[in-house]
């Protein structure tokens, strides 16, 4: 631009702008713009460059009035200042670098935040001092209707604590709100919260649990699956700790068929199934019964039952209620295997080898120990000093362990101390007598007597007796065990005491020696020759167990007598056994279309060679001829032995003392 002057010239310059140090014109770098001058040379706020414009310092480009929108930078921060809003529209828009938003920010896209090594969005509260209850920041979820602007949901951070400054404690909490029909805008309880110690609440704003879930539902939660099992896992990694699993089965695995089981993953052990009938197994997978435990090929106790209450309970250990219509069936069976005794508790009845206890005589309630299948049933009772056995072999026996003390045979004879004779009901070895000191007792009132009249001669009767003293025969010996042949007795020849007194004695049995016993009819049989079992191996498989040695402790309780006491005592002594751990192998579980929905346990088999019996062996047999039944034949030793009773006896003794009393008086009288 050529040089002006004149009066006339400089006026109108004052008003024509132009760039500072215009001799050099404009360039091409932003740098080296030239800052737009007015006549006088006063600077403006706009510098120009050959490729850009700019605002110099920190003054504003305004758009529309002056103080509305503007955008300002100050070497550092860019400003863009909006009234109501700013709206971007582009395709994409590029931001690199941090982004600072001081109010509402609307995207009617999909925002997406990029970076090299991870992108990074900061929700910053700007406070120099954050204490408990503060809001860090918040994402909320928002719809419009025509009129507003409505909150859905929400995520916030909140602190949980006093932050401080060294950057040591920033204790804080995440929660997440949802909107439910009818609340309005209002979210003032989160639904879930992760507190400040990792732990996760649902249905609680203050978590006691790594997963605490709380519900005023009656299913507080669900575990859905789809394939053939759904699992629960929970692994405890500790020292000595087990991963178990919780099992819904479906349509495969060992639960398969709608079962419930529990599973140790370690040792590949189906511990308990639950099935959908109600019948629950422990040990087994396939219980018949509402409770069913097997404790395999294992030593160990399979069902224990303890309760270490010290008052009065007042409640059974074990209460078994049985139908009150059933009467065929026991409340409790106990079976051994194989051909051993079986036991029954059948309302308030119970069996003892014996599945069917009844009773002759029609009672309602009793003990039926053994039955006809067995040679003997019996009852032992022991405390710590005696032990004494009720028997049934034939005979009712009570023995002492030593000897029978008591005993009852099929005719109803007695015998105490001794076998029962035959010929007597009640036999007795040793003294019988009364504990109040009296006679044993005789009804023999007035009134069912007749033909009374007083005994004479009582001195006279008495002085024919003679009272012998004498050992029993060999014979008799033999048949009485109980007696002794070094004892000498004392009482009368019955043959002398039926001389004086013929109708106190009677005929009883004979003395008898079995000198053939009973024989059953044999066929005859031919000679055989001893011959060996034969056998061969052949090669099976059976599922892989692993052994190991478990230690466990045993408590035991006794009942001892000590200082006049009756004292329980327990006692624990720790027992080592081997454990048989079944193994199990995890496959691949597909389904029906080849896609891959889960894994499977299957056993581990193994090989194992087994002699198996092709022929018995045979015993060698002696060739027998032919031999008839022949009945139990016995050897009259003594026929029709004679037995007295010493009643008469007592009342002519009564008789001859009044007499000799008589005589006695006569004397002093003379």
């Amino acid at each position: 631009m050529a040089t002006l002057s004149g009066q006339t010239i400089a006026n109108t310059f004052d008003s024509l702008l132009h760039v500072e140090d215009d001799t050099a014109g404009l360039v091409a770098t932003s740098t080296d713009s030239r800052v737009i001058q007015d006549g006088v040379g006063a600077n403006s706020a706009l510098a120009l460059a050959t490729d850009s414009v700019r605002i110099t310092s920190t003054n504003k480009l305004y758009f529309n009035d002056v103080g509305g929108e503007y955008i300002s930078g100050n070497g550092a921060i860019l400003s863009i200042v909006g009234g109501d809003e700013i709206d971007l529209t582009a395709t994409a828009i590029d931001i690199n670098g941090t982004v600072d938003m001081s109010s509402t920010v609307t995207f009617n896209g999909v925002p997406t935040i990029s970076a090299s090594g991870g992108a990074v969005m900061k929700l910053h509260r700007d406070d120099s001092s954050i204490v408990d209850g503060n809001d860090i920041g918040q994402i909320e979820f928002t719809g419009a209707d025509p009129s507003s602007v409505h909150s859905g949901a929400m995520i916030r951070g909140e602190a949980a604590g006093e932050w401080t400054t060294d950057n040591e404690n920033k204790p804080t909490e995440l929660q997440f709100f949802t909107q439910d029909a009818g609340d309005g805008d209002g979210m003032s309880s989160p639904n879930m919260v992760i507190d400040k110690d990792g732990n996760v609440g649902i249905g609680t704003s203050a978590p006691a649990y790594t997963l605490d879930l709380a519900s005023s539902e009656s299913i507080v939660s669900q575990f859905t699956g789809s394939g053939g099992e759904t699992i629960l896992s929970l692994d405890n990694t500790s020292t000595n700790g087990d991963k178990w699993y919780l099992i819904s089965g479906g349509s495969g695995g060992s639960f398969a068929g709608g079962k419930f089981g529990i599973y140790n993953a370690d040792t590949t052990t189906e511990v308990a199934t639950f099935a959908n009938d109600g019948n629950v197994g422990i040990g087994v997978t396939d219980s018949d019964a509402k409770l069913e435990v097997n404790a395999g090929t294992t030593n160990t106790t399979c069902v224990h039952i303890d309760r270490n209450f010290s008052g009065d309970a007042g409640s059974y250990l074990l209460h078994i209620l049985a139908g009150a219509n059933e009467t065929t069936n026991a409340a409790l069976f106990v079976q051994q295997s194989g051909s051993g005794p079986n036991s029954v508790f059948n309302g308030g009845n119970v069996g003892i080898g014996q599945t069917s206890p009844s009773s002759a005589t029609g009672m309602a309630t009793f003990l039926h120990i053994g039955s006809s299948s067995h040679a003997s049933a019996g009852l032992i009772l022991e405390d710590n000093e005696n032990k004494w056995e009720i028997e049934c072999n034939g005979s009712f026996t009570i023995h002492d362990g030593t000897d029978n003390r008591f005993r009852i045979d099929p005719s109803g004879n007695v015998g105490i101390a001794m076998t029962p004779g035959g010929s007597h009901k009640l036999d007795v070895t040793g003294s019988a007598g009364l504990s109040t000191g009296t006679a044993w007792t005789n009804t023999s009132d007035e009134r069912i007597k007749t033909n009374v009249e007083t005994i004479e001669g009582g001195l006279d009767k008495i002085n024919a007796l003679r009272p012998v003293s004498f050992n029993y025969t060999e014979d008799y010996l033999e048949q009485h065990s109980e007696l002794s042949s070094d004892k000498t007795y004392n009482s009368f020849i019955a043959q002398e005491y039926a001389e004086v007194f013929p109708d106190a004695v009677n005929v009883g049995g004979n003395l008898e020696k079995v000198i053939v016993e009973a024989v059953a009819g044999v066929e005859a049989v031919e000679a055989v020759e001893a011959q060996d079992a034969v056998y061969e191996t052949v090669t099976k498989q059976r599922q892989k167990v692993v052994v190991s040695e478990v230690e466990e402790e045993v408590s035991s309780t006794e009942i001892v007598l000590e200082d006049g006491k009756y004292v329980q005592k327990t006692t624990t002594e720790t027992i080592t056994k081997e454990v048989e751990t079944p193994q199990y192998e995890e496959v691949t579980l597909y389904d029906e279309d080849g896609e891959e929905i889960g894994t499977h346990q299957v056993q581990i088999m193994e090989d194992y060679e087994e002699e198996q019996l092709v022929s018995e062996a045979i015993e060698a047999v002696e060739a027998i001829e032919a031999v008839e039944a022949v009945a139990k034949e016995k050897e009259v030793l003594v026929e029709d032995m004679l037995q007295f009773t010493p009643h008469d006896l007592n009342m002519y003794l009564v008789k001859a003392v009044q007499e000799l009393s008589a005589k006695v008086e006569a004397l002093e009288n003379a």
